[in-house]
């Protein structure tokens, strides 16, 4: 999708999102700093060729009831994770495992080397 469509998404909602409860509004503010991962599709058949009238912007709230299925995290928090997994990997290959080995510890399986 084209930042300019995303940008006329925000300057639609004014910033607030426009996902309906119980047919009111939800409004609620949507951060600026992490807004463009909440444009959502209502229409999913024009990925690529997107309208604006098939796009809202949506709170984190909204969007996680929309999908829940997924999680939405904020830019601190993928970045928080991003660097979890950095220093686990680097962990691992200091202790000289293999991914699966490391998870299958993680997991409090017995992990057994091959014989």
């Amino acid at each position: 999708m084209e930042r300019a469509l995303r940008e006329a998404v925000w300057v639609r909602s004014g910033g607030r999102c426009e996902r309906l409860r119980a047919g009111v509004r939800c409004n609620r503010p949507v951060s600026r700093a992490n807004w463009e991962g909440h444009v959502h599709h209502v229409v999913y058949s024009g990925h690529g060729l997107e309208r604006l009238e098939d796009l809202l912007l949506v709170c984190l709230e909204c969007h996680g009831v929309e999908h829940p299925h997924r999680t939405f995290l904020t830019r601190e928090q993928q970045e928080a994770r991003r660097n979890l997994r950095l220093r686990r990997r680097a962990l691992e290959l200091d202790a000289g495992l293999t991914r699966s080995e490391s998870r299958a510890l993680a997991r409090g399986w017995a992990w057994r080397p091959p014989e």
